[in-house]
């Protein structure tokens, strides 16, 4: 097997070739597996929150060490490591996926799950030893997603233990502060609002304790409507054609509903691959909205579902044998006509996946 290490700031970069471990050629391939290890003594990284520009060239990873020190690590598409930042101590996103992008202001707005916090980011200049925080906004929540309104110009945070919403922005003036300007309780018909997806004008919630989709109305933030959505509803996308896809992890589902009147319009089971309770805990959205895939936990596994058909496709393994963690946060790009899926290892490892093979049967 061929495989190098690279020295990069200090932190090392394991790849493994493409084609080095035989495989069968119709299923999904690594190009990569990098290891963003900090140093010999935090060890592995615990990568929780990944996130693309628009035009899919530039991702950013939040990870955080065994020490609770929280890093910022930028990557130029499909696997060059650029600079990398430390935020300093932060017991979050671990358990997440609570990064929102304000890729014109160029922010990342970063949630502290346990801490009740959210930082901002400055990503505008390569990413430099201590990460530049220009502001830091208290939710006194558990702050498990975060959403970027790029119109609004304002952030939408996730509050799962008090069961709201929390509406940050910048404040006016020519100084750089953040405030919150808003709360939106949820609770009525929302409990456990743990991942949010933004529409035009609404910002739709998954409840994970009360086993719903809620939406709401960001003109007068206010509750507008709710829906069924399996059992244990923790991720949820929105594809351009008004199609909520949600990860029901208890149902070992992806539930798809109809935004515009919040009705469920089918049900899509997920079969593991060495498990009966894959429990599909993220979602994520191919850039053209062909596929849909989903990170199954315990199972170890990705499935690909075809968006047409609402079909699974394809489920492949995507954690090696030798490792006991389970897939995490997914993100899918393309890159020089082919299809990349990039599915981060809850242990810190980063694998990218060439995935045109399963294009070929969602057509």
């Amino acid at each position: 097997v061929a495989k190098c290490l690279v020295i990069v700031g200090g932190v090392a970069l394991f790849a493994m070739l493409a084609g080095a471990v035989p495989q069968p050629s119709s299923a999904p391939q690594a190009i990569l597996e990098q290891l963003p290890q900090l140093d010999a003594i935090q060890g592995l990284a615990d990568t929780e929150a990944l996130v693309f520009n628009a035009a899919g060239t530039k991702g950013y990873i939040v990870h955080v060490g065994r020490d609770d020190n929280a890093f910022v690590t930028e990557l130029t598409v499909p696997n060059t490591k650029g600079g990398q930042c430390e935020l300093g101590v932060l017991k979050g996103p671990r358990g997440s996926h609570a990064v929102g992008y304000d890729e014109a202001g160029a922010r990342l707005w970063v949630g502290n799950f346990p801490e009740g916090n959210v930082s901002v980011v400055d990503v505008s200049q390569p990413l430099k030893e201590k990460c530049v925080v220009t502001g830091t906004v208290a939710v006194n929540d558990s702050a498990t997603d975060v959403v970027y309104d790029a119109g609004r110009k304002q952030a939408y945070v996730s509050g799962l233990m008090t069961h709201s919403v929390y509406v940050l922005a910048r404040k006016e003036g020519e100084k750089e502060e953040y405030e919150l300007k808003a709360t939106v309780d949820l609770s009525e018909a929302c409990l456990g609002p743990n991942a949010l997806a933004l529409g035009a004008n609404v910002l739709y919630a998954a409840c994970m304790f009360s086993n719903n989709v809620v939406q709401v109305n960001l003109g007068t933030l206010k509750l507008d409507g709710a829906v069924g959505a399996g059992a244990e509803p923790v991720d949820i996308k929105l594809a351009a054609d008004g199609k909520l896809y949600v990860a029901a992890a208890v149902s070992n589902a992806v539930v798809v509903l109809d935004s515009l009147q919040m009705l469920m319009l089918t049900s899509i089971a997920i079969e593991g691959l060495q498990t009966t309770e894959p429990h599909p805990r993220y979602v994520a959205l191919s850039p053209e909205e062909r596929l849909v895939y989903t990170s199954n936990a315990p199972d170890q596994s990705v499935s690909a579902i075809c968006r047409s058909t609402n079909q699974v496709v394809e489920t492949f393994r995507a954690i090696s044998e030798t490792r006991i963690t389970m897939p995490g946060v997914l993100a899918a790009v393309d890159h020089e006509g082919k299809h990349l899926l990039y599915v981060v290892d809850k242990g810190g490892l980063l694998k990218v996946f060439v995935v045109d093979s399963i294009y070929e049967k969602c057509q």
